[in-house]
C-alpha cells in the first residue's frame, strides 16, 4: 500500500525471523522485487540521529549502541 502510493518503504531486515534461512531470504528478494530498501537496525537507528552532533549521541552510544552492537561494545581485553 506504502509503493503504490509513492512512499519510500525500508525494511529492517535483521530484526525480522523467519522459520529458516531460506524463507528468510526468499522472503528478502520478494521484498526487494517489490521496491523495498533492505537495511539494518543500525542504519535506520543512524539515520534517525542524523548527525553525531547531536545533543542526544551519547545517550544513544552509551544505551542502543554498546548494549546491543558487538562493535561498538567490545571492551577492551587487558
Amino acid at each position: 500500500m506504502c509503493l503504490r502510493a509513492g512512499f519510500d518503504l525500508f525494511g529492517v531486515m535483521d530484526t525480522a525471523g523467519s522459520e529458516s534461512l531460506d524463507a528468510h531470504n526468499i522472503a528478502l528478494q520478494r521484498m526487494i522485487q517489490a521496491g523495498v530498501v533492505p537495511c539494518t537496525w543500525m542504519q535506520t537507528v543512524s539515520e534517525w540521529m542524523h548527525s553525531w552532533a547531536n545533543p542526544k549521541a551519547g545517550d544513544l552510544y552509551a544505551n542502543v549502541y554498546s548494549k546491543f552492537s558487538g562493535f561498538f561494545g567490545q571492551k577492551d581485553p587487558a
